[in-house]
This record gives C-alpha cells, structure tokens and sequence, in this order.
C-alpha cells in the first residue's frame, strides 16, 4: 500500500460513518483494540455508508437487493487505547455496473490520527438469486455525485493499495 501522505482534516472532508469509544471489552491482552472490533467497526461503516448511498434496509426489503463485500485490504497505522474515540470515513474511489472500490479510514479522535485504512471492492447483489447484479440507476447518480465531489478535494489521489481493482 501506498505510504499514507493525506492529513486528518483532508480525510474528514469525505463521508463521515459511525462512531465508537473505546471500551474494556474491546481491548485484548496487548492492551490495545482487539483486531476483530476494527473488522466489526469497519462492517458497521460500510452498512451506513451504503445506506447514505440508498441502500437502506427498507430499499433491500423492498428491492432484495443489496451489497456484497467481495474483498478488502487493511493496513494498521496506530493502536486504538481504551477510552478513545474513533470515526471512519469513506472515500469513494470508482465503480462499474455492478462494483464499487472505496477506502475507510478510522481517526482517532482524541488524538486525532490516522488508525487505520480499510480499502475494499464490494458487488451489488441480487438476494433471491445470491449473484451480482447491476446496480439501480438512482444508487449509480448517488455514487457519481459522491465520487466527483471527493475527486475536487485537495488530495485527489486516494493512497490505494495496488492490489483491488473494479475488473476482478
């Protein structure tokens, strides 16, 4: 993956997903964040992500239609302590008919940092017949709306990891 150059205040210019303090239960026996709660926060992120999106449950209730994560790529930047706050924000990078490629990014809010970076490649998905499908004209507008107004930001070359891409 790409060395990460963009700043906090950079990243919080993309849309903002869920939050999370820090508890005794989510820390391990190194005492910091235990791997399997960023995964948890990160699926969290992706769901509200994608109902900012259009993909609400009532949409997936409605349509059965919805979203499957095909892969994805983490890389840790800084621990998470017990009692602080984290964000993650996601970035839209591109999408085709039936995919869409976008970065999260965890903050630490309490001290304000970079935690870690999610990058992931996910299909939108007809639920009766449990195979990809083509994206609905209204989620596509909202996901160009997204991506054009993240490509005018100041960093517009999203640090990517190299190895996810929409042809896959």
């Amino acid at each position: 993956m790409a060395h990460i150059t963009v700043s906090v205040a950079q990243i919080q210019q993309v849309l903002r997903t869920v939050s999370l303090q820090v508890e005794p239960f989510h820390i391990d026996v190194m005492g910091h964040m235990n791997v399997g709660h960023y995964g948890m926060l990160f699926a969290r992120a992706a769901r509200d992500a994608t109902s900012q999106l259009g993909v609400t449950e009532a949409f997936i209730q409605r349509t059965q239609q919805g979203a499957f994560m095909l892969k994805h790529f983490t890389q840790y930047i800084d621990e998470a302590r017990l009692g602080e706050s984290l964000t993650v924000y996601v970035r839209v990078v591109g999408h085709n008919a039936k995919r869409v490629h976008y970065q999260m990014f965890m903050l630490n809010e309490t001290r304000h940092t970079l935690t870690c970076v999610n990058e992931v490649n996910t299909t939108f998905a007809d639920l009766i017949q449990r195979t990809s499908a083509p994206f609905p004209a209204e989620i596509i507008t909202r996901m160009d709306a997204l991506i054009a107004e993240h490509n005018r930001l100041d960093w517009t070359h999203a640090p990517l990891c190299g190895i996810l891409n929409l042809s896959e």
